[in-house]
């Protein structure tokens, strides 16, 4: 699921702008910070789960803790009152999180079943 790793990269890299873009940076230089940080991390290791440069299994499933966290950072770090985080964070986390389960209830490949004649 290569694909689902290059959907996370582009996460991570939104989340790492994000702060800038929606321009809460300002309001609330904690939640920029989580952000930023949670986007590096997402970016990091979404780049090396698709590129499939040795990336053990626990990778997909880091990535998929970074989207929860994402996901609930802007009720825990209580940021919520700052309009733009909470939207942006709980779509990115939701999304995040989604894509770690599906890439960790995908099956390889499937042998062929043979029959004997």
């Amino acid at each position: 699921m290569t694909w689902a790793s290059w959907i996370d990269f582009i996460l991570g890299i939104w989340l790492i702008i994000a702060p800038f873009a929606l321009g809460f940076r300002m309001m609330s230089g904690r939640a920029a910070t989580e952000d930023v940080i949670f986007g590096i991390l997402i970016a990091i290791f979404s780049l090396w789960t698709a590129l499939k440069v040795g990336a053990p299994k626990a990778a997909g499933w880091l990535l998929g803790l970074f989207g929860l966290w994402v996901l609930i950072a802007p009720f825990v770090l209580r940021t919520h009152a700052v309009a733009r985080v909470t939207p942006n964070d709980v779509v990115v986390g939701i999304i995040v999180l989604i894509l770690a389960i599906l890439r960790a209830t995908a099956g390889g490949p499937h042998p062929a079943k043979t029959q004997a004649a």
